[in-house]
C-alpha cells in the first residue's frame, strides 16, 4: 500500500510541476463598463467627460460580477459605451475617465502586458507612457 501511495504522490507532484504559472483572466469589457455605469450612476456618454463629484475608483471586488443586473437604460448606456470605446483595455477601466483613457492608451501603446493592466490603474499607466517612461 505504501508503494502505491508513493507512486500517487509522485504523480501529483509531477502534475503540479507541469502546470503553467499564474494566469491572468482578463476582465470582460461588458462587466467592467456595467459596474462603472452602476457604481458611478452614469446616465449618458457625456457623463464620461463630466467633472461632477464622484467616487474616486472601484475596488477590484466591485467589478467582478460575471452577470451584472442592469436596468434597460443602464444596459443601453453600457452597450453605447462598448460601441464607442471598443478596445482590449476597456475591461481594465475602473472609473469613467479610464474608459476614455483606455481607448487613447490602446491607440498609442497597443502592447501592454495583462499583468501590468491588472495591477496598475489605466490612469497611472497613461501618465507613465505620456511622460516617456519605458514602454
Amino acid at each position: 500500500m505504501t508503494a502505491i501511495m508513493a507512486l500517487l504522490l509522485d504523480r501529483i507532484k509531477a502534475g503540479r510541476e507541469q502546470k503553467p504559472g499564474q494566469q491572468i483572466w482578463p476582465p470582460t469589457a461588458f462587466a467592467a463598463v456595467a459596474a462603472i455605469v452602476q457604481m458611478f450612476g452614469l446616465t449618458g456618454l457625456a457623463d464620461l467627460e463630466s467633472e461632477r463629484p464622484r467616487r474616486e475608483t472601484l475596488t477590484p471586488g466591485e467589478r467582478r460580477s460575471l452577470f451584472p443586473l442592469l436596468s434597460a437604460a443602464q444596459y443601453q448606456l453600457t452597450m453605447a459605451i462598448l460601441q464607442e470605446y471598443d478596445n482590449p483595455y476597456l475591461g481594465y477601466a475602473r472609473t469613467p475617465g479610464e474608459i476614455t483613457i483606455s481607448h487613447q492608451l490602446w491607440q498609442g501603446h497597443a502592447k501592454i502586458d495583462p499583468m501590468s493592466l491588472a495591477r496598475t490603474s489605466l490612469t497611472a499607466i497613461w501618465r507613465q507612457q505620456s511622460a516617456g517612461w519605458p514602454k
